[in-house]
Formats: C-alpha cells, structure tokens, sequence
C-alpha cells in the first residue's frame, strides 16, 4: 500500500509538472500573449483616462448640467 501511494503521489507530481510547465517553444508566444494584452490594458486605461482629465476641465472650466454629465460618462 505505501509502494502504491508514492507511485501515485510521484505521478501526480510529474503530472502537474508538465501540465504547468509549457513547452519551451510556446514560453515566447505566452509571454508575447501576455504583453499583448497587457499594453491594450494600460492603453485603454489611459486614454480613458485622458478624456475623464479633458472632460473635468471643461467642466470646472464652464460648469453646466451638460459638462457635468459628461465629465460623470468619462
């Protein structure tokens, strides 16, 4: 019984090895995937965060129901 359960504790733990390690040629196609997605990220953030900046300054700049709906829609 004890012979059983390291063998299968030792498969397992070779399994999970090769299921989380990933093959050296994908290694660079994962972490270009994962910039990637990472730049659009940051690149949403801030051009969002570029109109929510203009669209506070028209607002403070000339305070009205419009600005002020749409510095809250920025």
């Amino acid at each position: 019984m004890k012979m059983f359960l390291k063998t299968a504790t030792i498969s397992a733990v070779l399994a999970m090895s090769l299921y989380a390690a990933p093959a050296k040629d994908h290694k660079g196609a994962i972490l270009s995937n994962y910039a990637a997605i990472a730049q659009a990220n940051y690149t949403d953030a801030l051009n969002n965060a570029k109109a929510l900046d203009k669209a506070i300054k028209a607002f403070t700049a000339a305070p009205s129901e419009a600005t002020l709906s749409d510095a809250k829609a920025a």
